[in-house]
Order: C-alpha cells, then structure tokens, then sequence
C-alpha cells in the first residue's frame, strides 16, 4: 500500500469513528438565544412535551422555555427505543404523561413536567417553526 493509499484510509477511519461516537455536550445558551446559533452545538434546558403526530422511529420532541406549553419553544430529535439518548416506546403510549427520555448515560432523567437539559447541533426549519436540535445528547 502506498502512502496516498494509506493517508485515505487513515482519514476514513477517522471519519467512520467520528459518525459512530456518541453526541458531546453544547454550550450553554439561553433558551431564546438557540435559534440564532444555526450550524453551532448547544446546550438548552426546558421542558419536552410530545408534538401532535409520531411517524416511524424518530420522534421530533417540541421542548417549551417556561413551562409545558408555554414561552418560546423549539425542536429535539429523538429515537424512539430504551437505549441512551432516546425516548421510551411512545407508539403505544402517546399522551405527555408517559413520556420519558434516556439520557446519555443510560438513566431516565425525564418524566412529565420536569426540565431537561438537550446538546444538539442547531437546523433552521422544524413542524413548530423554531429550529431544530440534531445529534442530540440528553442530560
């Protein structure tokens, strides 16, 4: 294998892990500072409820600043399972009380009316018109 080959294949590697590492936490930023941070990492806390329709196993979580259902809100996507970072089987279950959120570590940190804190990667766009978090770590 020759040197270009080999740098290819380094960078490839690297590439590959970097996809399958787990979601790191963002910076801190108020609540209603996080839609302007577009292409950025950050960190919000609020309070998730779910949004009007599930279709198949993501689930875009609308995570309100105040309370549930009230001040500005924003988008979360999620899995649908019981491994890290996902939310509890919700396809069954599909009203606000039965909503729980695994963090990052494997530990349910979220039942209804609690906050909870989300790192993700900042898109414009989402159902609510806010933006929306990707590569979400729940905290």
């Amino acid at each position: 294998m020759n040197k270009t080959q080999l740098t290819c294949l380094a960078a490839a590697a690297a590439l590959a892990l970097a996809a399958c590492s787990p979601p790191k936490p963002g910076t801190a930023v108020e609540f209603g500072d996080a839609c302007g941070k577009a292409g950025e990492r950050v960190q919000v806390t609020g309070y998730p409820v779910l949004p009007d329709t599930i279709e198949g196993d993501t689930v875009n979580l609308w995570v309100y600043e105040l309370a549930p259902y009230e001040g500005e809100v924003l988008e979360v996507t999620l899995s649908i399972g019981s491994g890290a970072n996902e939310v509890g089987d919700v396809e069954d279950q599909f009203a606000d009380e039965d909503l729980q959120l695994t963090a990052g570590d494997g530990k349910t940190v979220y039942t209804f009316g609690e906050t909870a804190k989300f790192s993700g990667d900042v898109k414009e766009g989402g159902t609510t018109g806010a933006c929306v978090l990707t590569n979400v770590l729940v905290e």
